[in-house]
């Protein structure tokens, strides 16, 4: 804060003059208390009186002031905590009496001559007995309408805006812009330590009453206050420590004990700084509530009068997944949605019905809603409270606004009706237990905290009653205008306000994580399931849907049949090239290349044959070999004949080769190369076995390279100038005749019992998704495709035929046999040397190549990078275009094996497009291909709304046959579509969750399975990973679950650091902790880090979770060695937190949080290295400098410039006589910064 630090300056210069002159510093006061008789209307207690001398006082602040001056010094330069308003005025205004009515209700309230006083290891309110509230005046009359509408806007935003210093006194501004003679702007702002809502009406109530008075030249009609604002602070205080509400306390600790639930609710933009420094630390699980209700809410009155009408306040609920507020601010938009006057007759008589509130129905469905968002039963909101219970506390202006938290569990729940029961009965017990302060709460529970975020709760709900208080003057027509640019303290706040028979629901958002579309389609759900509930309360909970009227529109219809064109199978494909371009090239590898001519050839050679060893159409094939064009052909011609193929990477286990083609019940083998002595187990095999040596399928006369390019050229072009007129006609053979329903390949996937799964599929699933490929991304007979895919996955069909379906040109890498090299060092170069256009890969190969940056060669040549198999991070793209440039599009393609390789697919945006800003998150999983249906349904197996989480279910007529010896997996992942009457309809319950965009698109959370619980808090892994992955230092990561030697679970994260990061390939774990603990709640983070030099990768790319190492100790935070101090300054850190820590000794890698430091500890260590060190820093050192080592280093820089300003200085001093220094020494006796602390302080 800026005034603090003139502060601090002057009492530096004034150290210094004193000295010189040997001077006495200043001294502090004191308070006392005497009884007083006010009985409370709700109480047997009274509020006592604290004496007043006349002079300034200094009191201790309530626990809600506390709270917010904490939250205050962190954020110094912050208006956040302002209130404002701005009311237009019009007619003729007594100015004069306006004045004096603002300074009166100054000098009848001591909250508005209240400052706030650092005294080191404690802050007091210090009450001034007198000060001037000046009503300052701009005249805008004579500007043009136009110049003074914006004139207007400035004035309000920079009012709203101004940063108040909480140690002057007023904090308090009223300013009046003149438009005209009959028309005025009046600005008020306030800070909300000293005021709230209902502090707001009573400035208005008594503003009114003493305009109206001194307009007519009479006195002050208001009568005196029985008490002030310190009174109450003093008895809350008091009450807490004498023990009076430890029984409330007692039913807060059981309501919210255990593990507190997330809410995940549905985020659009996560646009997350990447946290760089290592000195960024979250918020510690014992600071101050950030739960301060919005300053304008109007909070209602408590139990005493809310429990007897509708008028019960609103609640608010648990943290999200989403950035917290400390990294994207908190700008909000607003939107406001009339619920029709027949639905709010209904939700009026239900609520009557049911012996409910309004408030309580309204809340039931808010809680609902989100437990549907999120697929969590545990609901935590929380609701704004008045906290004047009493009676005398009404006329006060204060800070009295407080929050209550309502946990309801939603589990079991039969109806809507159930529902509401338990939502009545929790709020009324919450509202019986509301005198426990919420700070109280929060220091007694000691939630873990994020900076930015609200603990125990992000999401509020404020039933505002119709009465709100507006200001009337007498002859004076006054407006509301908005003063500055909106804000929302919370990730969602939602008012209900009703007015005479009408409901109106309005949604506060935070802009950096819901879209105003988003927002729109929230209200839209909550109005439809209302109306949904009053029709039929009954219904168990599942059975509301979320699908609005406008998302039907948008979202997928099950219930519709599907179109299932025929597409021309590979073969046909393949043999039209062969006769339309029989030169160009099909295959290169190495110096090698193979025509189009050459290919079909050589496949119905392999035709030919198999059919001559008894080959039967369905009869698998299982085809042997390295990546090379003898497999290639291999492929082509198990297709052409009718064969099931299946693909064995040679470099496979034994055992594992034995196993694929036992469970595919091969029939055929085709072994691709020489039969080493190794191989001699081929030919026990009950099968027959063809040996095709890639000698024999060489043509002797192959084309160089630059020769088959410059006839590609040719060949192509005539091509393009035929293709006008469709394809040319297949080359005549004697083929079986292949029907698209008809088995053409096996893969294998994982399965949970260790054995792989086998699944079928056909060839028209095969040639649906290559002819849309194909089409949407415009391949061409000039592109050239790369083959990094091992033999034995599914995306090797989309590696090898999309390009020979296409005209264009397959290349391989050379492998001699071997599994290839696919390091960035020998890859890349090879991508360029080969002018490759179009490339699938996974994210952890891409990951490795960007580890080695000096081998990122540039790629002019390439257009397309297709990702799929695993979670692409926005992180892994920005990177991938740091190293070769935006000229490829990235597309993420999404699909089992079971639905046809890829089935969904979203195209990240070009980063020169307007719309080019990449989510650093996980990459949506995007809208689905052709004929396709993309279904997130939730678990009453109905079709989810827009941002409700589900699993996704896909539906299409292309799909594989399904497992070949799975039958259970079969029926329970392949269900017949409910939606329609037909036996043919089946969808595909992939078990990946997800939820809808906005538009239509899909998000991706990972593997329902995948989902674990440490400490009682559900983790999703690859969460993590993408939030690990945004670190600079991390270039590749994953993080998965494992067990300690008790059994229990823990996180670990496995990561490969970049090296220009760190010389010694390792990020410090305090540094990825940290920048976790900005994104994710502490539970999520891993509590192990395992550094590698590379990621172990499968044969297709994947990371290999089955060869990560276990950490070397589990639970390695758990024993962290002691550091002693090295220095003096570091000795006398440790010293100071070992005392007020209470530790027997304290190493200078400790974390202060860690070892249970919390904000009054912060505060006290602050005051006691001011007095040893004589050195003044902020209170936020400790979140940016946590552990002694760190603090230490930060006292040192800070000494260092002081002993350089000070000689500075003491030279100027020098030059001082003895009367200048005195004189000079009496003014700064006097200074603002000094005497509106109370004094100097020591």
């Amino acid at each position: 804060m800026e005034n603090d630090t003139d502060r601090a300056n002057l009492l530096v210069f004034r150290a210094l003059l004193e000295q010189r002159l040997r001077s006495r510093s200043a001294h502090a006061n004191s308070y006392s208390t005497r009884d007083s008789n006010f009985q409370t209307a709700s109480r047997n207690q009274t509020i006592p009186l604290l004496a007043r001398d006349g002079t300034v006082q200094n009191f201790p602040l309530s626990l809600a002031q506390q709270r917010l001056w904490f939250l205050q010094r962190l954020e110094p330069r912050s208006a956040f905590y302002n209130m404002s308003k701005v009311v237009e005025l019009r007619g003729e205004l007594d100015v004069a009496a306006l004045a004096r009515s603002f300074q009166t209700i100054a000098d009848r309230h001591e909250s508005l001559r209240t400052a706030f006083t650092d005294r080191g290891d404690h802050v007091t309110q210090t009450v001034a007995p007198a000060i001037e509230l000046p009503l300052a005046v701009v005249d805008l009359h004579a500007l043009a309408p136009t110049e003074r509408e914006l004139e207007i806007k400035r004035l309000g935003e920079a009012e709203a805006g101004h940063v108040f210093d909480l140690g002057r006194a007023p904090l308090l501004r009223v300013k009046l812009a003149r438009l005209g003679d009959n028309e005025h702007m009046l600005y008020l702002t306030m800070h909300h330590i000293i005021s709230d809502g209902w502090s707001l009406g009573v400035m208005y109530r008594e503003l009114a009453a003493l305009y109206r008075a001194f307009r007519c030249g009479q006195a002050s009609p208001l009568p005196a206050l029985p008490l002030q604002y310190a009174d109450f602070a003093v008895w809350q205080r008091q009450r807490l420590e004498s023990g009076g509400l430890n029984q409330q306390l007692d039913y807060w600790k059981r309501q919210l004990a255990g593990a507190l639930p997330r809410l995940d609710l549905p985020v659009d933009l996560q646009l997350m700084p990447v946290c760089s420094q290592p000195h960024e630390q979250p918020l510690p699980r014992n600071s101050p509530s950030m739960s301060v209700p919005h300053a304008n809410a109007r909070a209602l009155p408590g139990t005493r009068s809310a429990l007897a009408s509708d008028a019960i306040p609103a609640m608010r609920a648990a943290p999200t997944d989403a950035p917290s507020a400390a990294q994207h601010g908190y700008a909000g938009g607003r939107l406001a949605l009339s619920l029709p006057d027949d639905l709010t007759a209904a939700l009026k008589a239900l609520s009557q019905r049911e012996r409910t509130t309004l408030f309580m129905t309204m809340l039931a469905a808010w809680q609902l809603l989100l437990s549907r968002y999120s697929s969590e039963h545990d609901v935590l909101l929380g609701t704004p409270i008045a906290g004047r219970n009493r009676v005398e506390t009404e006329p006060l202006v204060g800070f009295f606004i407080g929050t209550l938290v309502l946990r309801t569990d939603l589990s079991g729940a039969a109806d809507f009706r159930e529902l509401l029961q338990r939502t009545r009965e929790t709020a009324l017990d919450a509202y019986a237990n509301q005198d426990v302060p919420f700070e109280k709460l929060v220091e007694e529970l000691q939630p873990e905290r994020q900076l930015g975020r609200n603990p125990i709760f992000d999401v509020l709900i404020n039933f505002v009653p119709s009465q709100v208080d507006l200001l009337q003057l007498d002859g004076i027509e006054a407006a509301q205008r908005l003063a500055g640019d909106a804000q929302s303290k919370f990730a969602l706040t939602l008012y209900i306000r009703p007015s005479h028979d009408r409901l109106t629901v309005e949604l506060a958002y935070q802009r950096a994580l819901f879209s105003a579309e988003r927002a729109a389609e929230m209200l839209g759900q909550y109005r439809y399931l209302l109306e949904q509930i009053c029709a039929a309360p009954e219904q168990p909970l599942q059975a509301y849907s979320l699908v609005t009227p406008r998302a039907r529109v948008l979202l997928p219809d099950p219930a519709l049949p599907l179109a299932e064109p025929r597409f021309p199978l590979v073969a046909e494909h393949i043999a039209r090239w062969a006769a339309q371009t029989p030169a160009a090239i099909a295959v290169g590898q190495g110096q090698l290349c193979w025509s189009y001519s050459e290919l079909w050839q050589c496949a119905l050679s392999l035709v030919h044959t198999l059919h001559g060893q008894g080959l039967l159409p369905g009869d698998v094939v299982a085809i042997r070999g390295s990546r090379s064009f003898g497999v290639v052909a291999a492929m082509v011609g198990g297709l052409a004949a009718g064969g099931v193929l299946l693909t064995v990477d040679r470099n496979l286990p034994i055992e594992r080769q034995r196993i694929l083609m036992r469970e595919a019940r091969a029939q055929h083998l085709v072994h691709i190369g020489a039969i080493r002595p190794e191989d001699d187990w081929l030919r026990q095999l009950d099968m027959t076995l063809l040996v095709v040596d890639c000698n024999q399928i060489v043509i002797e006369k192959n084309p160089t390279l630059e020769e088959a390019d410059a006839r590609r050229t040719a060949e192509t072009s005539n091509a393009r100038g035929r293709a006008k007129g469709g394809l040319a006609a297949p080359v005549a053979a004697d083929l079986p005749a292949v029907a698209p329903d008809d088995p053409a390949y096996i893969f294998f996937t994982s399965g949970t019992t260790g054995t792989p799964k086998g699944i079928l599929g056909n060839h028209k699933g095969l040639s649906h998704f290559l002819d849309w490929q194909r089409a949407t991304f415009s391949i061409a007979p000039q592109d050239r495709f790369a083959q990094l895919t091992g033999l034995s996955f599914d995306v090797l069909l989309r590696d090898v035929l999309l390009p020979l379906t296409s005209g264009a040109s397959l290349h391989l890498p050379y492998s001699d046999d071997a599994a290839p090299d696919l390091a960035a060092a020998v890859i890349l170069p090879w991508l360029a040397r080969e002018e490759i256009s179009a490339l699938h890969t996974v994210p952890a190969l891409v990951q490795s190549w960007l580890a080695d940056r000096a081998a990122c060669v540039p790629l002019p040549k390439l257009r397309h990078v297709f990702f799929s198999g695993e979670p692409l991070s926005g992180a892994l793209i920005n990177r991938w275009r740091e190293a070769f440039g935006d000229g490829a599009e990235i597309v993420n393609l999404y699909g089992p094996t079971e639905t046809t390789m890829a089935k969904c697919y979203y195209r990240i945006p070009m980063a020169s497009a307007a719309d080019g800003a990449v989510l650093p998150d996980v990459q949506p999983i995007g809208k689905p291909i052709s004929h396709t249906q993309a279904l997130v349904l939730n678990a009453g197996g109905a079709l989810c709304g827009i941002g409700e989480l589900g699993e996704i279910v896909l539906r299409t007529p292309f799909r594989t046959l399904g497992y070949i010896n799975a039958a259970d997996e079969q029926r329970r992942r392949f269900v017949r579509n409910p939606f329609r009457d037909d036996a043919n309809d089946v969808l595909y319950f992939t078990g990946d969750r997800g939820r809808y965009r906005p538009d239509g698109a899909i998000d991706i959370f990972g593997r329902a399975d995948d989902q674990v619980k440490i400490n009682g808090v559900r983790a999703e892994p690859g969460e993590i990973s993408a939030a690990l992955s945004q670190h600079p230092a991390v270039q590749a990561c994953t993080v998965m679950a494992r067990r300690d030697e008790h059994g229990d679970l823990f996180l670990a994260a496995y990561v490969v650091a970049t090296r220009r990061s760190k010389p010694t390939g390792k990020a410090p774990v305090s540094e990825l902790r940290a920048h976790l603990a900005m994104r994710l709640p502490v539970a999520l983070i891993p509590a192990a880090f395992v550094f590698l030099d590379a990621m172990p990768l499968t044969a297709n790319g994947k990371i290999d979770r089955a060869a990560l190492p276990a950490p070397d100790d589990s639970r390695p935070e758990l024993a962290a060695a002691y550091a002693a101090p090295r220095t003096a300054t570091e000795a006398t850190v440790a010293a100071i937190w070992s005392e007020l820590l209470k530790r027997d000794r304290v190493g200078v890698d400790d974390n202060f949080f860690d070892l249970g430091g919390h904000s009054l500890l912060a505060m006290r260590i602050i005051a006691r290295l001011r007095s040893e060190c004589a050195i003044e820093l902020p209170l936020s050192i400790l979140f940016e400098a946590p552990t002694v080592a760190a603090m230490a280093a930060a006292i040192s820089v800070v000494s260092a410039q002081r002993n350089a300003e000070d000689q500075d200085l003491l030279a100027g001093l020098d030059s001082l006589s003895a009367e200048e220094a005195d004189a000079l020494l009496r003014e700064l006796e006097t200074a603002p910064a000094l005497s509106q602390h109370g004094g100097a302080q020591t």
